[in-house]
């Protein structure tokens, strides 16, 4: 009996693996599709914590599809379908990252995107409607019109805090983001103050920050280098000599 259940998890196991493969070499739209129409699928796809980071999501339907901790750096999103209304199957992104990804002009209602990190990406004219938006991190993003209409941006006021951390109040970050015409209203939860503090002033400041901190990252990245090539010199000069 045991022997068959190791059997029917590793099974599992390699279909997932087979995927995420397919996804990688073919793209999503292509992979998942694909899928979906095979004896495998069961009404719901779940990647959670894949390395995905570059992969094409171009065209893809995304409604059943989890993606809780998966790597999505990178990841090129266009014309996809995240949302339906009514329905009883939403998409997760709860942990995954999200750095230097263009989400523009998506419509995301209703998905949990909590602790999420969004840092360097384009969400110009993102619909987060309804979306569970706490301990998101939307560092140095640019979220140009985008709206957040009952989002939910921390711990709501009386929630017990289960972690028993004072001081972690589960508040989505926004240190120099670009929130020009985006709309924080009807019913979001959220701490205006912190978010007015911690974004860009306009979207020139935004893009001046943009333009210092994309400097520092390719000055870190030369240090990095050199300083690997320093290491590689000592470690052939010890076995030289």
């Amino acid at each position: 009996m045991k022997q068959q259940k190791d059997e029917k998890v590793l099974t599992k196991y390699q279909i997932r693996r087979q995927l995420i493969d397919d996804i990688v070499e073919n793209g999503a739209k292509t992979a998942l599709s694909k899928f979906r129409r095979s004896d495998r699928f069961n009404g719901r796809i779940v990647l959670d914590f894949a390395n995905l980071r570059g992969v094409n999501f171009e065209g893809a339907y995304l409604v059943d599809v989890s993606f809780i901790g998966t790597d999505l750096r990178s990841v090129i999103f266009r014309d996809n379908l995240f949302y339906v209304s009514n329905s009883k199957i939403r998409t997760s992104f709860r942990g995954a990252l999200c750095m230097c990804v263009d989400f523009s002009e998506q419509k995301l209602c209703e998905i949990d995107f909590a602790y999420v990190n969004f840092t360097d990406s384009i969400l110009k004219n993102v619909d987060f409607s309804g979306c569970n938006l706490r301990g998101t991190v939307f560092d140095y993003t640019n979220c140009f019109g985008a709206v957040f209409d009952e989002a939910v941006l921390m711990r709501p006021f009386g929630e017990k805090d289960l972690t028993n951390n004072q001081d972690d109040d589960e508040k989505a970050s926004f240190v120099f983001a670009n929130i020009s015409m985006a709309k924080f209203s009807k019913g979001a939860v959220m701490d205006v103050n912190k978010i007015t503090a911690e974004s860009a002033e306009s979207t020139e400041v935004y893009l001046v920050k943009k333009k210092e901190r994309y400097k520092t990252a390719v000055k870190n990245s030369k240090k990095i280098k050199r300083d690997k090539l320093y290491a590689e010199s000592d470690i052939e000069n010890v076995f030289t000599s």
